[in-house]
């Protein structure tokens, strides 16, 4: 395999790094696609932990999916450490096998963040971290919570890891803006009218009866938002009506003549997304083997060589995310990567070096922080330049620096600010804006961090007709 061969040394380019907004402004025109962030959620029903107010963590997930919500974003990636446990229940002995009170009481813990991360509407995914895994098997986590399915075209992946695309935003729209057929999500929070040529409008005005008269779909992020989601994608009450009235036009929708519902057979086929998602499971040992209760490090039925600062991502995934990338490429789409650990340390690690931040205040611990097969993964990533526009992680709580961007075609990699961290007021969670020429908008609120990184020279995020 290619990624078996050694990477070329990166060359530095000069890039100007644009002033970030003040924290949760938005600041776009032709957004692509957006999504939310959180991570280092940490959820228990326990007492404080130094920094960590593990109960206010509920309270600040229901915040962070109300923002989620209102900036209608397409999809939300919690990027690990869910939940805790209690360590007053002794739940965290390193030498003792989790008993049944501990693992019925955790994965209680992990049902209840989850459900406050059902709050938001829309499609939502997870990465494992470590803190998954205490106590807990992975097979156990990943059955306790609810990723989404979202839309290829990337091949299934397996526990824990997968990879799905989304569309551009369209700028080629034909028809107007209230004619098409009218949908609602599973929730019927919200109306949208999807259009003969693959696009949508958001109805800003609602009522119960065209709720009732709408189809529902369940990846609304399938189809892209007309005018850059921005000023005439939201519907005024005058159109959001015009759009009910009309919601049968003829060759516009074919709708059910009893019911006034559109049927699922006239809705267009979503084209190709400009962008491949692709989220790691990195809780295994260099071995290849999956971590499962990290707090049983001595004792009985320990996994040999699982530790917090030793997480992998497995050889098999290494293979799977080697080929997503060469079909991304050959697809003329971009790539986001998501993993719970950071990449941007350990032997050879970029942290400092280039256009990001050159402060590291204490190098040990972002490499303790770091993938142990970090070197690797970044061959792989690094492997088609400009193609992978960056890699989000979590586990570093407070990440100095909080991210690395050595070259302009080089990913940007970020670590994202611990949500657990602090009582309330404090909170720390992100909404990422992808735009036409690729640059990335990290939008933080509260805690978390803003950062603006323009896209690679000459690289664009809109669907290429050669690619359609």
């Amino acid at each position: 395999m290619w990624w078996l061969r050694a990477s070329a040394t990166a060359v530095a380019v000069i890039m100007v790094v644009l002033a970030a907004p003040a924290h949760g402004e938005r600041e776009r025109v032709d957004v692509v696609t957006s999504f939310g962030i959180v991570t280092d959620v940490h959820y228990a029903d326990a007492a404080p932990s130094g920094t960590r107010i593990y109960r206010d963590s509920l309270p600040k997930v229901k915040a962070a999916m109300a923002t989620f919500n209102e900036e209608q974003v397409d999809f939300v990636m919690s990027l690990g450490d869910l939940k805790d446990t209690d360590a007053d229940q002794g739940c965290t002995k390193p030498d003792v096998p989790a008993s049944s009170l501990c693992v019925n009481l955790t994965v209680q813990f992990l049902k209840t963040i989850e459900q406050g991360l059902a709050n938001f509407t829309g499609a939502r995914l997870h990465v494992l971290g470590n803190h998954d895994v205490d106590i807990l098997t992975q097979d156990e986590v990943l059955g306790s919570i609810t990723d989404s399915a979202l839309p290829g075209p990337g091949s299934a992946g397996g526990p824990g890891y997968s990879s799905w695309s989304l569309p551009s935003n369209s700028t080629n729209n034909s028809g107007p803006d209230t004619l098409g057929c009218l949908v609602r999500d599973d929730a019927a929070t919200y109306l949208w009218v999807i259009h003969q040529d693959g696009t949508r409008n958001w109805l800003s005005t609602t009522s119960p009866d065209w709720f009732n008269a709408a189809l529902i779909v369940p990846n609304i992020s399938m189809f892209p938002k007309r005018h850059g989601g921005l000023g005439a994608y939201n519907l005024n009450a005058a159109d959001s009506a015009t759009v009910f009235a009309q919601r049968c036009q003829p060759g516009h929708c074919m709708c059910n003549p009893a019911t006034g519902t559109a049927n699922a057979t006239t809705l267009p086929t979503p084209i190709q997304g400009t962008l491949r998602f692709i989220r790691l499971n990195a809780d295994f040992t260099d071995h290849d083997v999956p971590w499962a209760d990290l707090e049983n490090v001595n004792g009985p039925g320990a996994v040999p060589g699982m530790s917090w600062e030793r997480a992998n991502v497995p050889s098999f995934q290494l293979t799977w995310l080697a080929a997503e990338l060469d079909a991304a490429a050959a697809s003329g789409q971009h790539v986001v990567v998501f993993v719970h650990y950071r990449v941007d340390g350990g032997p050879n690690g970029p942290v400092g070096i280039g256009l990001g931040p050159s402060s590291v205040p204490s190098r040990s611990w972002v490499d303790d922080c770091t993938l142990q097969n970090a070197e690797v993964v970044r061959d792989i990533l690094e492997h088609h330049p400009g193609l992978v526009l960056a890699v989000f992680s979590g586990h570093d709580h407070n990440p100095l620096p909080p991210y690395t961007k050595e070259a302009s075609a080089s990913p940007l990699y970020f670590t994202h600010h611990a949500l657990v961290e602090g009582a309330l007021p404090h909170n720390a969670y992100s909404v990422v804006d992808i735009l036409a020429n690729c640059t990335i908008v990290v939008r933080g609120f509260v805690d978390a961090y803003n950062v603006t990184i323009p896209g690679p020279p000459g690289h664009s995020c809109v669907r290429d007709p050669a690619h359609r």
